[in-house]
């Protein structure tokens, strides 16, 4: 059957075509985020400030099919990442969608072809901009899972990411790819663990996700984090 030659398709029973329409939702993705910037000019200089955020693959093909169509998807995915009096562009459906800060804001199927189509060092952070002290991005406290490129400027901070890890109050899942060489691992991850515990011990509200630290160089598990880092110190203290 050619495409488009079902023309008998409005008149399924509804139950049948929704339930075509709900397999016809996206699988999981992994969503690059990237950015538009335009620059004001104050006091004669030209000052960058972000205009808009989008994601590799903003809109689901299904919310353009027909309105029945729509109306369906839009139970599970919403318009997202807007900034302050612009609605997002981007529809995602936080619930199995996992959002990727790195690179250049490419998407991808699954973890594992993330990790082979790494070639360099991360081009940009875009944690902290995306919290947004400047324009404040919309729905970060729905993200349930997330993947961060480090480079190498992290390493200069005290708390390392995790001050804008625990804004992501919904987070549950944490992939971190690090760039340095396997003769670090040890190192790093009792950096990892040490930061994160100082900072979990002050917020003691924050629910740690699951954290995975994965290298970008060999694709292999560096190790895991989880809430019990909170329990060392206070062994500890005991």
């Amino acid at each position: 059957m050619a495409p488009g030659s079902f023309t008998n398709f409005p008149e399924l029973p509804s139950e049948l075509r929704l339930k075509i329409w709900e397999y016809a939702l996206p699988g999981p993705r992994i969503l690059g985020v990237g950015h538009k910037t335009q620059y004001k000019t104050i006091y004669g200089r030209a000052i960058p400030t972000i205009f808009e955020w989008r994601t590799s693959d903003p809109v689901p093909s299904i919310l353009h099919a027909c309105h029945e169509s729509r109306e369906e998807a839009l139970k599970n995915y919403r318009p997202s990442f807007g900034i302050p009096l612009q609605q997002g562009k981007n529809y995602i459906d936080f619930s199995k969608e996992t959002i990727y800060f790195g690179g250049s804001g490419r998407g991808f199927r699954d973890l594992e072809t993330l990790l082979q189509s790494t070639y360099g060092r991360p081009s940009n952070y875009l944690l902290d901009m995306f919290l947004g002290a400047d324009t404040g991005v919309r729905d970060a406290e729905h993200i349930q899972s997330m993947i961060v490129d480090i480079d190498e400027d992290r390493y200069g901070r005290r708390s390392f990411i995790w001050e804008e890890i625990r804004l992501f109050a919904r987070l549950r899942d944490l992939v971190v790819i690090v760039w340095e060489e396997d003769s670090q691992a040890n190192r790093l991850m009792e950096f990892y663990r040490s930061s994160l515990r100082e900072v979990a011990n002050k917020h003691h509200e924050w629910a740690v996700p699951e954290i995975k630290v994965l290298s970008a160089t060999t694709k292999g598990i560096w190790g895991t984090i989880d809430s019990s880092v909170r329990l060392v110190e206070e062994e500890e203290d005991v």
